[in-house]
Order: C-alpha cells, then sequence, then structure tokens
C-alpha cells in the first residue's frame, strides 16, 4: 500500500471542558522508550505555569512529530493529548500519549525518465545505500549532491521529482521506504560566451580568461567554479558568483558572472622603532619600509610594485618589479625584478630577476626563472676583514606554489605553501694574506700584506614556506608559519652577502632587521588571534628561530668555527581595518630583554 505518513500528522486530542486560562501544573510523556521525557519537553511551547493553548498543543504535537521525522522514525505518531485537572492544585495536568516505531531505512531507489545515470550509480553520488536510515533532510542534502552531479557532468538543467514513496514492513517488521524518481534532462548545448557585470575598471576580458575555457565548449560546472576561485584570489577582486545561465537564440549557452571589485593599489609603510643601547652608547633610531603596488594597470591585471626598505642605521633595500599576465596569450605570468642593496656600509648588491609561473590546478602553480646579481665591497680591506668578496653570477631557479587559504587578508583556515630550488655558479674576487702581495691594510696596529685571487664557484639553494591556519572556535584562530632557507656555498665559509638574513617583523619579532645570518636559517612564527573582523585582528605570538654558519677564526683563515643558534621573541600586536586601509602594531621582546627594550613596529597598509 502506498502512502506518506511521514507527511501526514494523525491524532486524536481527548480534551475535558475546560476555560481558556487554565494554568498547566505539570507536562508528562508516555509511551516514548527510544527519545527520553527531557529531549521531548525542551521542544514544547506549553511549560509548568503557563497558560493551556489548544492551537499550541497541536504545534507542540507538530514540534515533537518533525523531531522524530528529522531522526528517521517516520513511522511514530502521537495517539493523543490529555488533560486532566489536578486535585487541589487549580490547574491541569498535560499528558502526551506517543506510539514509537522503529527507525525507517531506505529500501530500493529506481529512476524513471530519460537520463544517462543508473539507480546503483545515483546511489553512489547521493552517499545512500540499502539498509541506510532514511529522514527527509537527509534526503534533500542527498538530491542537491544528485543535481550538483549532473552540473558538473554538462546538465545543469535538470528536473528531478520525487514520483512515489513507498512504505512497508520487512520480515523483521522494520520499516523500509522505496523511492521512484522521475528525472528529466534537457539536452545542454556549449557554453558560447561569458558575460561579466559588476566590473566598473577591469577589462572583462581580463576576468574571463580566467576561465580557462577555449569557447564554444560543453557546460562544465567544476571548471567554471575553478575559474570563479581564480577571478577571487585578484587581490582587487572582493567576490565573483555564477549568478545564472541562460540560452541564447542559437541554442549556445550565456554563462553570468557577477564581480565586486575592490580597490586596486595598496600602500604599505611600516615605522620601527629601535630604544638607545646603553651598553654600546648608542641612541634609538627609527627603521621603516615603503611599499606602493598597483595591482590592476590599465584594468589589465598588469602589477607593479616598488619597494624602498632601511633595516638599520647604515643598510637600505631598493626593489622594483613588474609583471606582466597572461604572456602572448597563454595562461602564463612573467614577473621581472631589479634591486639595489646597501647592507651596513660592507657591501652592496645588485641583482636583476626574472621568473615564469603557471598553474597546474587551481590551488598549486610551478615557477622557473632566472637570478643574475653582483656584489661590491666597500674596499679591500672590508672585503678581507668581513668576508665580503666582490663577485658575480647567476642561479636558476625551479619552485612550487600552492595556496588553500580561505582569504588573503585574514585567513581563517587553509594553508600556503612555497618552496624554491636554486643552483648557479659565482666568480668572486677576493683576498688573503700573502707575503707577494700587492695591497696592504691596517689591522690592529700592524700592516698586512694581501694579495687577491678569482675562483668560480658552484652554489645550491632552497628555500620553503608552510604556513596552516585552522580556526578550532568561532573567532579564534590558529596561525602557525613555519620557514626555512639552506645555501650550499661550494667552499669552506660561504661570504656574508650570501648568507640569509632574517629578523624583523616579518621574520623574528624582537629583534631588529637582518640580526641573524647563516647558510642555514629557519624561523617559527606560532600566533592566537581573535578575529574582529574582515581585516581585523588581535594576536600574541611566540617566535622561535634558528641559525648555523661557519667562520674564520683567524686572519690567516687556517681555523674555522662553527657558530649556531636558537633565539626566540615574543609579543603582542593587532591589526585593525578602516576605510583608509589597515593599520598594523606590533609589540615584541627578545631573548633576555627587559621591557623597556621591546621592539616597536607600527605599520599601515592602505589602499586607493
Amino acid at each position: 500500500m502506498k502512502f506518506m505518513r511521514w507527511f501526514i500528522f494523525l491524532f486524536t486530542t481527548t480534551l475535558c471542558a475546560q476555560t481558556a486560562t487554565e494554568r498547566i501544573v505539570s507536562v508528562s510523556i508516555h509511551g516514548n522508550r527510544i527519545v527520553n521525557d527531557k529531549t521531548i519537553l525542551s521542544l514544547l511551547y506549553h511549560k509548568p505555569g503557563s497558560v493551556f493553548d489548544q492551537e499550541q498543543s497541536r504545534n507542540d504535537a507538530m514540534r515533537i512529530l518533525e523531531y522524530y521525522r528529522d531522526q528517521g522514525y517516520l513511522a511514530s505518531s502521537i495517539d493523543s493529548i490529555q488533560q486532566k485537572p489536578t486535585e487541589g492544585a487549580g490547574g491541569i495536568q498535560l499528558i502526551f500519549f506517543l506510539s514509537e516505531e522503529k527507525q525507517a531505512k531506505l529500501g530500493s531507489v529506481r529512476i524513471s525518465g530519460e537520463s544517462d545515470i543508473s539507480a546503483s550509480q545515483i546511489t553512489e553520488v547521493m552517499r545512500w545505500k540499502t539498509g541506510d536510515m532514511f529522514s527527509p533532510d537527509q534526503w534533500t542534502a542527498s538530491v542537491n549532491r544528485m543535481l550538483d552531479w549532473f552540473e558538473n557532468n554538462g546538465a545543469p538543467f535538470v528536473h528531478i521529482a520525487l514520483d512515489s514513496v513507498w512504505m512497508r514492513r520487512d520480515a523483521e517488521s522494520d520499516f523500509i521506504i522505496d523511492v521512484l524518481l522521475h528525472i528529466k534532462r534537457r539536452i545542454v548545448k556549449p557554453v558560447g560566451e561569458f558575460i561579466v557585470r559588476g566590473n566598473e575598471s577591469t577589462k572583462p576580458l581580463t576576468l574571463t580568461r580566467e576561465m580557462r575555457m577555449r569557447l564554444p565548449r560543453g557546460y562544465d560546472h567544476r571548471a567554471i567554479q575553478d575559474g570563479l576561485t581564480r577571478i577571487r584570489r585578484f587581490p582587487f577582486i572582493r567576490n565573483a558568483e555564477l549568478t545564472s545561465v541562460t540560452m541564447r537564440p542559437d541554442s549556445l549557452l550565456t554563462v553570468w558572472l557577477d564581480v565586486e571589485e575592490d580597490r586596486a593599489n595598496t600602500m604599505d609603510g611600516i615605522i620601527g622603532y629601535v630604544p638607545r643601547d646603553a651598553a654600546r652608547d648608542e641612541k634609538g633610531y627609527f627603521t621603516g619600509l615603503i611599499h606602493v603596488s598597483f595591482y590592476n594597470l590599465f584594468g589589465t591585471a598588469r602589477q607593479l610594485s616598488m619597494r624602498w626598505q632601511k633595516k638599520n642605521r647604515l643598510s637600505q633595500d631598493l626593489m622594483l618589479q613588474y609583471t606582466e599576465p597572461w604572456l602572448v596569450g597563454w595562461p602564463v605570468n612573467g614577473r621581472i625584478a631589479v634591486q639595489q642593496q646597501i647592507e651596513d656600509s660592507l657591501y652592496s648588491r645588485s641583482a636583476w630577476e626574472m621568473e615564469l609561473q603557471t598553474e597546474i590546478t587551481h590551488d598549486w602553480s610551478v615557477l622557473a626563472g632566472v637570478r643574475l646579481q653582483t656584489v661590491e665591497p666597500a674596499d679591500p680591506k672590508t672585503a678581507f676583514i668581513f668576508n665580503t668578496p666582490q663577485s658575480d653570477g647567476y642561479a636558476w631557479n625551479g619552485g612550487l606554489t600552492g595556496d588553500m587559504r580561505d582569504e588573503q587578508i585574514n585567513p581563517r583556515n587553509g594553508l600556503y605553501y612555497h618552496t624554491v630550488f636554486s643552483y648557479g655558479r659565482t666568480r668572486e674576487k677576493n683576498w688573503t694574506l700573502s707575503s707577494d702581495g700587492t695591497d696592504t691594510i691596517t689591522y690592529g696596529g700592524e700592516q698586512k700584506i694581501i694579495r687577491s685571487f678569482s675562483q668560480s664557484i658552484r652554489t645550491q639553494t632552497w628555500r620553503m614556506d608552510l604556513e596552516i591556519y585552522r580556526e578550532p572556535v568561532r573567532r579564534w584562530v590558529i596561525a602557525n608559519g613555519l620557514h626555512f632557507s639552506v645555501f650550499r656555498p661550494g667552499r669552506d665559509v660561504a661570504p656574508l652577502s650570501e648568507q640569509f638574513l632574517f629578523g624583523g617583523l616579518k621574520t623574528l619579532r624582537g629583534y631588529t632587521e637582518g640580526f641573524f645570518s647563516g647558510t642555514r636559517v629557519g624561523w617559527n612564527n606560532l600566533e592566537l588571534r581573535y578575529v574582529t573582523g574582515r581585516a581585523s585582528r588581535l594576536f600574541v605570538f611566540y617566535d622561535q628561530g634558528y641559525y648555523y654558519r661557519r667562520v674564520y677564526a683567524d686572519l690567516e683563515r687556517t681555523k674555522i668555527n662553527k657558530q649556531d643558534g636558537f633565539p626566540w621573541g615574543y609579543g603582542f600586536g593587532m591589526r585593525f581595518g578602516t576605510r583608509l586601509g589597515q593599520f598594523a602594531l606590533d609589540y615584541g621582546l627578545g631573548q633576555n630583554d627587559r621591557p623597556s627594550e621591546g621592539k616597536i613596529h607600527f605599520g599601515f597598509i592602505g589602499t586607493f
């Protein structure tokens, strides 16, 4: 017999003549074995002390049956609702009489209509199998999964109707649900065009080419969603959604995309203050960084950025880079950068870099490039004493990047991974002590004779960055960043100019910029964040670092010492977004620092 008992609530109500203002003294449940009294009573409108209302009693009955239905007890029912006067209390006792039945289970799923999917495929897509508990909510979710399957397999226009539902008892008196689905599938023509709405500054081609679909092409919902993910990753796009699919007169499809643009340019500013060092009798001084980026030149996603940084009293760094998207019509981005660096008046470095990057999936991309650099020491004495030889060389780079963060500005979940391996050759001119040398230096009040020599060296470099974000509790985010860099110098001691420098706001907080150096370095940034807005958060942090290097122990360079360490820092900070941009404030203490010796970093990322 075909019937829909879980859609129809049948119960009888036995009521004694009462006035409309009878108060309820107690509410009790009878006949329930599966669901306890506390759970059922929490569903009811009527509570002890409330005034009885006949309409609300029916609503209470419906809430009870809906709860049973959601748990799969479709055949359970309410036999009656009774009111009993209480002796001497001047009120009534409200009693619900229930009849519980076993959970309903899925029996068979059959299909009718035109479809390329079999019944066995349907149960696999819906993630249901015979014998699973049957509930309307889970059934709705399963039908939605099936609609998604059709959409991802080129059929966005599919109508799925629940034609019939049979409830029967099997040999073990279990309730079994047999389902007949009617599927009507409309033949879909290929996608003929994408139309973007909401873009005021960005050219349509800049966005539609990120779909990576050569038109006309069969409808592929998954490919469209991947394209939207790529569009959302533009820093000048706040959101992008698929809003509708329509059919043109020529039967080709038009896919409509709605985007919400954001400001396309940013300016970062960081000001740091290093307090007075009484031990060295040095006054306090300011450090700073200015970084201006244009992310959407002429509406084409071309990027231009300029960065100037003053790390300490005697060091500064200047970089200019440009990115050209979609070189010669292919989904390959080309980047070129030039850099000029002065480090503690010991040496200057000039570098030029070119890089190509392309996606292999919507989350992962590969890169390859070349870097040329020249190092010029301040003078031969400086080069000899501090091991900063004159050099020029090149390196070939290859790497992999993966970005699965849910947001770029204030991520709550996901991870970011970046690794680069470099292989190169360096030609350097260095100096050594020699009685037949032609140059002299004064060291320790004595004249030293030095001689220059040249050598060609092979070098290898590996860098890795891994950032993980998790939100275990709403608004509370654990952010952990692990960073390593390893350099194989091809000789016993690496020059200072080729060692990795770290320390400061973006590496090891609580120290000045570039305070530590080494051929093997690493640092871990652990933060507990409380997110207060899209671009705002409060946090505490603990940073752990590591460095290793080999240095000459004497001027004759006959002995080599190994130096390593595990510095750490801690502190707190905040980021808060405004209409002008994002403000940043960090306070960090290094190992053995007193509170008055903490490093204060103030930054600002403005958008325009």
